[in-house]
Order: C-alpha cells, then sequence, then structure tokens
C-alpha cells in the first residue's frame, strides 16, 4: 500500500512537472521559495498588478494594463531544494490608451475576468542556514477578455527572478531582482485604437515581501513588485 502510494506521488509530479516544461516561461507572485521533498503544496493567491505597455509597431503608442489575478496553485517538492508549481484561476484585464495618435489616446477596454493559467519553477542556489539565495521562473496566460465589441485581447506575463531569503523561526523575509516581459495580443479587431500587439515597456524590477509559517502545515506570504510593474499580492498555503 505504501509502494502504491509513493509510485501515486511520483506519476503525480512527473505530471505537474510535464506541466511546467510544456508551458514554461507567463506571471503571478514570485514569493519565497521553500521547497519540501515528497511534500505537496495547495495555495490560494491574489494579486493586483498595474504594468506600462508600448506598440510594438511605434513606442510613441503606450498603453497601461491592469491585472487582478485570483489563483490557485499547487506544488510538489521533487527535493528539498527544487519545487514545480502549476496555477489555475482568473484574471481580470482592464487597459487604458495613455499615449499616441489622438484619436486612439484615451481609449479604454475592460475585458472582465477570463480563465488564466501558468507554471512555476523554484529552486534554493545556495544555502548558508540562517539565509539562502533562490532562484525562481513563472509564467501566467489568460484570454478571450473582450469589451462591448467584438474586440479581444489576450495576455501573457513570464518573470525570471533571483532573491536572498532569511530563515528566522516562523518568519522568512525576502528581496529580489527580476527580469520580465508581458504582451497584450489584439485579436478580431485594433482594440486600443492602434493596430498591432504591445509589449512591456519596462522589463528589470525587483520585489520584496515576508512569509510566515503559522503551523507545520499552514503559512502564507505578502508581496510587493516594482520598476518593471507595480504590483501587490500574497497567498495562503497548506501543506501535505
Amino acid at each position: 500500500m505504501r509502494r502504491s502510494f509513493r509510485m501515486l506521488k511520483k506519476v503525480s509530479a512527473a505530471v505537474v512537472l510535464g506541466a511546467v516544461v510544456a508551458t514554461a516561461s507567463f506571471a503571478s507572485p514570485m514569493g519565497p521559495v521553500r521547497p519540501q521533498m515528497g511534500r505537496w503544496g495547495v495555495e490560494v493567491e491574489a494579486s493586483a498588478d498595474d504594468r506600462d505597455m508600448e506598440s510594438e509597431n511605434t513606442t510613441a503608442s503606450q498603453a497601461e494594463a491592469q491585472n487582478v489575478n485570483v489563483l490557485g496553485r499547487i506544488s510538489y517538492g521533487l527535493t528539498d531544494r527544487f519545487e514545480v508549481s502549476a496555477r489555475l484561476g482568473m484574471a481580470d484585464l482592464d487597459v487604458d490608451h495613455t499615449a499616441g495618435a489622438a484619436f486612439a489616446r484615451g481609449n479604454q477596454f475592460s475585458g472582465g475576468s477570463e480563465f488564466a493559467w501558468g507554471a512555476a519553477l523554484g529552486a534554493i542556489l545556495y544555502d548558508a542556514g540562517t539565509w539562502n539565495i533562490a532562484g525562481q521562473g513563472n509564467y501566467l496566460a489568460h484570454s478571450g477578455h473582450q469589451s462591448n465589441t467584438t474586440a479581444e485581447l489576450d495576455y501573457s506575463e513570464w518573470n525570471l527572478g533571483a532573491q536572498l531569503q532569511g530563515k528566522w523561526d516562523m518568519f522568512v523575509p525576502y528581496v529580489g531582482v527580476k527580469y520580465s516581459d508581458a504582451s497584450l495580443e489584439q485579436n478580431n479587431a485594433t482594440s486600443l485604437g492602434v493596430a498591432g500587439d504591445f509589449e512591456s515597456a519596462d522589463n528589470v524590477g525587483v520585489y520584496g515581501g515576508a512569509g510566515w509559517d503559522f503551523n507545520p502545515n499552514w503559512g502564507g506570504y505578502v508581496e510587493g513588485r516594482f520598476i518593471d510593474e507595480t504590483s501587490f499580492g500574497g497567498g495562503i498555503r497548506y501543506t501535505f
């Protein structure tokens, strides 16, 4: 029975890892990196972010993308240093065209909530006991956002980050630097008043937050991300 259970855990982990590899690279909160070998984590995350975008055709055409995400996350510790995760949930997208041609400037797109999915990898790169250096990459995508027209937008975003983490009893503060990119793809019409897709205006950012453990099974974290985006988020996690 125990052997069958261990096999089931390994097969399930392989499925999660396959999903990560197949989709790897889009993003949501970075969060603390705390893998535990052979253990699963189930988490609820929420975040709100504001990111400046520019047209791929001309940097004079700019927009502001605002996302609100509510996601479920399942993670598995392949070792005490490496963890894989998959995310599913809902994302709300609003876009304001802030600069560009006079006829397009001021256009607003309110796309409502759509299904979101993503994946993440986290690893402890160096462990010094009371502190460590961790790296992570994550990806988040949501598509099919429609306003009151046939116009449609797809949004995707990815992050690669390196962070310094402290470890003091139940408290895990962390700060990091990341490289990120995001894209807005217009389908069916020029939703933002100009043709072509939009991409991130800034790619390098910083982030910081704090995680804590309520007990051996329950934990949580809060976080802020800045420069490439302005974002705040957090999550509650159960490990078993």
